[in-house]
């Protein structure tokens, strides 16, 4: 009822109906979760698990449990027992980006405590022996990039379909469907009880520090953090910071011997309630982000709603306008926008609309559509609404006003702003009824492939469940003139349709017969990824590898035999061949890299990238070798000189943006793999001077000043 006087219940429920929910809800009986994960495994229908709570209701506490649990077991039987890899996803978005291409390639070569070898983990992923934790969905901010990264883990389920999975995320903002659809079960972890473990200290007097003063006093910590010289990135406050403001607070409301008081809240938020961390050196965080954000969005509708210390043009100028453009304070603008009433949410979206966001990717229009999925009912702002709706779809249309390289960093960029544009309005407006023509609208005549292909996207992940979803999808494949289009449809219906019975047909028809190149290499990826046990599959890839015309599809044809068919006899030899002779660049890279990455013991790999690095004629080929080598052998004393001699030696001379330099990639790795001496400012300086290369000399200056 009152939801319903309040305007947060948007369809009326019959009260039949609502009394037959409730019985369900408190029918539900309450269960272990160690229970549940011990099901995972009796039970073939019940692999994947969501486990869904409240920030700092132990969900990654639950996890690292599991994973320790696994560790203090004795030798013998952790042997047998399923192996527990923890992923935390906010880490494995950030580095599939630049280093790993998917989940498989991040554990061998991400931002891990200890990497592990690709072919060893495959073979324990293809028995079923490993149970995969995904921690932190919601941690990945960005709408588009969270729907990437559930895009990965569906993939992954389904190139290693015995594997067990679990996924964790906070309640707020999560959205089942695509996951449901995944064969995941969805269970809500209980929140544990805060109060009784902040009183149990008899000197903390409930009395005179209630719940109310413990939430006003996280408010102040997470305000004061933001306000630092990191800000929301740091997560980070001085031992005696945090004392202060807690004292402060406690002389506010004339609690006796604040300071004691003080430490041992502290210590309380630290060791009972998880919600501080000590992190050495008298510093401390919140133990999980999610608490930081809250908090510090929690404080600032506290000063706009209770105290009235800002205003909303305050809000809106000091609040948003100061930090739309700060990608870590997104979360918390947009747990704002959800908090106020929808009449000054509708404010803020205007003031974000009337920003210019041109020189920020346009994150103030981005921004805005997150803030505007917050708002429970959009009757009272329409109007805004549909200026916010415009302004997004005119991204689709994008352009710079000069001309650039179409696949340099200026296209990228327009791609990206374009296609994000896609992914916002298709995810903001969803429930609209005019959203699925557009996209459709965008496939069959927007003049930019990237915009077709990502409507494409957005239409298989939205309207999964509709009817006519894998005809429309069955249709773009075959028949539109658009390869990427057909592209993007066989990877969307290889992702959601597996098991329908002429999936793998229809693949390999792509793969064989398509006129494109880049529908025949993501059909040949997709089936050598999700069909592996299939018998026809490793022969289909040799072919493809040895005659196919196309460099790009034999590359994905090599990569994939590389992957999943390490204990065939003929793999290594076959990808030596390769890496040693092909005529295409785009081969011998991938043959070289599935070398590197899983028969880096054998005595003739060191030689081989070395070969590679001085004699092959194709930079990508160098530059690939150059980094497997400093991956690979990091360790051996001779690696800085490797790689100072490529910086000075390899032959590259650019004739494209596009082209990748070794020198650069070289000098990279030595910024990022050593600290600073003396010799290495040298050679910044030296190649800031010298270099022939302008974008190496630009790189050389950038980073010469940032180390300075």
């Amino acid at each position: 009822r009152r939801l319903r006087e309040s305007n947060e219940l948007e369809a009326e429920i019959d009260s039949q109906a609502w009394e037959r929910y409730k019985k369900m809800y408190y029918e539900q009986p309450v269960r272990s979760i160690l229970d549940l994960v011990n099901q995972i495994w009796d039970n073939t229908s019940d692999r994947y698990l969501v486990i869904l709570g409240d920030p700092g209701s132990g969900k990654s506490m639950f996890l690292q449990y599991l994973a320790l649990n696994w560790a203090r077991s004795p030798l013998d039987n952790a042997i047998e027992l399923p192996i527990p890899l923890l992923i935390e996803l906010r880490t494995y978005n950030r580095d599939r980006n630049s280093k790993c291409k998917d989940l498989l390639e991040f554990f061998h070569k991400g931002n891990v405590v200890c990497r592990l070898n690709q072919h060893q983990l495959q073979e324990k992923l293809k028995a079923g022996k490993v149970l995969v934790m995904f921690d932190g969905l919601d941690e990945v901010f960005d709408p588009t990039q969270r729907d990437e990264v559930i895009t990965d883990i569906h993939r992954f389920t389904n190139e290693y379909p015995q594997v067990r999975v679990i996924v964790t995320s906070r309640i707020i903002g999560y959205k089942p469907q695509r996951l449901r659809d995944a064969e995941f079960r969805h269970f809500l972890l209980h929140q544990w009880d805060v109060e009784r473990k902040l009183l149990a200290d008899p000197r903390i007097n409930p009395v005179t520090i209630d719940d109310k003063d413990k939430q006003a006093m996280l408010r102040q910590i997470a305000h004061f953090m933001q306000a630092a010289d990191k800000g929301l990135a740091g997560n980070l406050i001085r031992g005696s910071d945090l004392e202060r403001i807690l004292i402060d607070y406690l002389d506010s409301i004339k609690v006796g011997d604040a300071r004691t008081v003080a430490r041992l809240l502290i210590e309380q938020l630290r060791s009972r309630n998880f919600i501080l961390c000590f992190l050495g050196g008298d510093s401390y965080g919140f133990v999980h982000r999610t608490f930081l954000e809250y908090f510090c969005a929690w404080e600032h509708v506290w000063q706009f709603q209770q105290t009235q210390r800002l205003s909303i043009e305050e809000l809106k100028t000091e609040v948003f306008g100061n930090h739309w453009q700060d990608e870590s304070w997104h979360e918390v603008l947009r747990l704002i926008a959800g908090m106020i009433d929808a009449r000054f949410t509708g404010e803020i979206i205007d003031y974000l609309i009337s920003q210019d966001g041109e020189g920020e990717k346009f994150s103030n229009l981005f921004l805005a559509a997150e803030c505007l999925a917050e708002v429970r009912s959009l009757s009272g702002i329409a109007t805004t609404a549909n200026k916010l709706l415009e302004q997004l779809k005119g991204l689709t249309k994008y352009d710079l006003n000069y001309d650039y390289t179409l696949y340099g960093e200026d296209g990228d960029l327009v791609r990206g702003i374009r296609t994000q544009a896609v992914a916002a309005v298709a995810m903001t407006w969803q429930d609209n009824r005019e959203t699925l023509p557009w996209l459709k609208q965008l496939v069959q005549s927007d003049d930019n492939g990237a915009v077709r292909s990502a409507a494409v996207r957005e239409i298989a992940r939205g309207w999964k469940g509709a009817s006519d979803t894998l005809p429309w999808l069955k249709q773009w494949a075959q028949s539109t003139q658009d390869g990427f289009v057909r592209s993007a449809a066989v990877e969307a219906i290889a992702l959601g349709w597996k098991d329908e019975p002429d999936t793998l047909l229809l693949l390999q028809q792509k793969a064989q017969s398509d006129e494109h190149w880049v529908v025949q290499f993501s059909a040949v990826r997709e089936i050598a990824r999700g069909w592996k046990d299939d018998p026809d599959t490793l022969p289909l890839l040799q072919q493809w590898a040895k005659s196919d015309k196309d460099g790009y599809v034999r590359s994905a044809a090599v990569e994939g035999i590389a992957r999943s068919w390490k204990d065939d006899p003929d793999t290594l030899p076959l990808l030596q061949q390769w890496a040693k002779s092909d005529q295409d660049g785009y081969v011998r890279r991938a043959a070289l890299e599935g070398i590197a990455h899983s028969w880096q013991d054998d005595p003739d790999t060191l030689l081989l990238l070395q070969q590679r690095v001085k004699s092959d004629k194709n930079e990508r080929v160098r530059s690939a070798a150059v980094e497997e080598i400093a991956r690979g052998w990091k360790d051996e004393p001779w690696m800085l000189g490797f790689l100072c001699d490529r910086v000075l030696n390899d032959p590259f001379e650019r004739i494209g943006d596009w082209q990748s330099n070794p020198r650069q990639s070289a000098l990279k790795i030595i910024i990022e793999q050593y600290p600073k001496p003396p010799q290495i400012l040298n050679l910044l300086r030296d190649r800031a001077e010298n270099d022939s290369d302008e974008q190496l000399r630009e790189f050389a200056s950038q980073k010469l000043a940032e180390l300075l």
